[in-house]
């Protein structure tokens, strides 16, 4: 397996979500990495305004979300559909 998706909640605003959102994206990175796995899809899951969604803090999120990926050997891919409504 190339790739998979995983619809952890890692870019909301919300500390402790967001911490269990990453929790939960390692674990799947984990279990892509021990298949062979590259690349995770990581749409973001749990921003249902995007009204009030901070650019600026969006960006850092997906950083520290590629930084994991980084150490795991795994690219996160941020993967919009468009309206995000989860």
């Amino acid at each position: 397996m190339e790739s998979a998706i995983d619809f952890a909640e890692w870019i909301v605003d919300d500390p402790a979500q967001r911490q269990k959102g990453l929790e939960n994206i390692k674990r799947a990175m984990d279990k892509l990495q021990q298949i062979g796995g590259k690349r995770l899809a990581a749409p973001p899951a749990g921003a249902r305004d995007a009204t009030t969604l901070n650019l600026r803090q969006a960006a850092v999120r997906y950083r520290a979300l590629l930084e994991l990926g980084d150490s795991m050997g795994i690219v996160p891919e941020l993967e919009f559909w468009g309206r995000q409504n989860r």
